[in-house]
């Protein structure tokens, strides 16, 4: 077991001297391999300078490891711990200490951004270095070569094995600084969430109520109206409905991401539902002088999905669409594409730039602020639009040519992936979720 000191360093695992016997017996690491470790003691004190710089020679040909051996100090000071730990391996203690002080070694490697393949690699280049030295040494009694390099073998084996431990260990301290992370992450956005909606429905309450007596004032029930108190009230009654559609945004938004949304199955024409949805922008585009036209083949039929969502969908689209163009218009069209329905829409407005493709769909993100400032919206609807969209089991997606335009697709099943239960209680929560 490891614990972390309050600094964020790790404290390694304790070897008992259990822990320590088994390991070593794994190995078959006795005190005959440690007599023919010392042997080779004189030998490797000799050729010191030589090993550590052969080792580094080899290292510091690669790109990669350049990056991490990044200075000549740095160099410097891992060569003489490089000969430090040469002179260990062979004249060491093997104890819970020595112990102890390879798998910190695994942990420095790890720290100083070493991967692991080249802490392996570290010790195949060790073999390649000290076997010749070995068998030069030995080269009249080949059971001396062969035992030298066995016991050799057994010490690197152990070290390496205590040197990836600690990557691991690493490893899995990590992973659960991440998992407590995401747990706060999700739990922060869940309370947001919860928040929001409980905010929005607040806003709601009173926000309707100026609705509904602007209206009341408009249709001159307490009394006739000059012209400016009208057109007056007519400014408060669309500031109202501005803020109303944003705040059912918000609203809906938090729901799905509170996993609290929930959508009405029913069976309707697709034809006749994005012509309503067409008709509910129509005044916005003729104000701006911009057509809208569709194409819609006479054979589209129904589906089976929830008809509010599918609209705020379609409204959000064409609602972008009329938005963000000056000149021309916008155009929609759908086609059933075997079990599946594609809807398209296209505008000639101002586009958006390729390196904002990918923040489409990001919750508040308005792909370029000086238009934003132009253009009144969170830039909720793309976002909502997608999670809506998935929640049917669909796709969406966008493409532009910036200066000239762009075009949004959507694509729905027909039917929804699985059957739908239709009760009274659902029917009922269905004529009251827009109140």
């Amino acid at each position: 077991m490891t614990s972390e000191r309050p600094n964020g360093t790790v404290i390694p695992p304790v070897f008992d001297e259990a822990a320590r016997r088994r390991r070593l017996e794994f190995l078959q690491f006795d005190e005959r391999d440690i007599a023919l470790l010392r042997d080779l003691e004189g030998l490797f004190r000799e050729h010191l300078d030589e090993i550590a710089r052969r080792f580094y020679e080899h290292m510091l040909s690669f790109p990669e490891t350049l990056k991490v051996f990044k200075d000549e100090a740095m160099i410097r000071r891992l060569n003489e711990a490089q000969k430090a730990y040469l002179m260990e391996a062979v004249g060491g203690t093997y104890d819970s200490d020595y112990f102890d002080q390879r798998w910190r070694i695994g942990y420095i490697h790890n720290a100083i951004r070493v991967e692991p393949h080249w802490f392996i690699g570290a010790f195949q280049l060790y073999h390649r270095i000290l076997y010749p030295l070995i068998l030069e040494r030995y080269r009249d009694d080949a059971t001396a070569v062969v035992e030298h390099i066995l016991a050799l073998d057994k010490i690197m084996n152990l070290d390496m094995q205590l040197g990836i431990q600690s990557y691991y260990v690493h490893y899995e301290g990590t992973m659960e600084k991440l998992r407590d992370l995401n747990l706060q992450i999700e739990s922060a956005s869940i309370a947001k969430s919860q928040f929001l909606a409980n905010m929005s429905h607040e806003f709601r309450t009173p926000l309707n109520a100026i609705i509904g007596f602007t209206e009341v004032l408009q249709d001159g029930i307490p009394g006739k109206l000059n012209p400016d108190q009208y057109e007056y009230l007519g400014d408060i009654h669309n500031a109202g409905e501005l803020l109303l559609r944003l705040i059912n945004d918000v609203l809906d938004l938090s729901k799905v991401e509170a996993g609290r949304l929930e959508l009405f199955f029913e069976t309707f024409p697709i034809a006749q539902t994005i012509r309503e949805a067409i008709t509910t922008l129509r005044g916005q585009a003729e104000k701006k002088g911009l057509f809208i036209h569709s194409n819609l083949p006479p054979d589209l039929g129904l589906i089976t999905a929830d008809q509010i969502r599918f609209k705020q969908i379609l409204f959000n689209l064409l609602s972008n669409a009329v938005k963000f163009t000056d000149h021309g218009g916008v155009k929609i069209s759908a086609a059933v594409e075997g079990e599946q329905l594609r809807v398209e829409v296209a505008d000639t407005g101002i586009g958006i730039r390729p390196e904002d493709m990918s923040r489409l769909f990001v919750e508040f993100a308005q792909v370029d602020a000086s238009n934003a400032r132009r253009h009144e919206g969170t830039g909720l609807g793309l976002a909502l639009s997608k999670r809506l969209v998935e929640a049917h089991g669909g796709r969406i997606w966008g493409e532009s040519v910036f200066g000239e335009g762009s075009t949004f697709y959507v694509v729905l099943p027909l039917e929804p992936a699985e059957p739908v239960n239709y009760d009274d209680e659902t029917e009922a929560a269905q004529e009251t979720r827009h109140e």
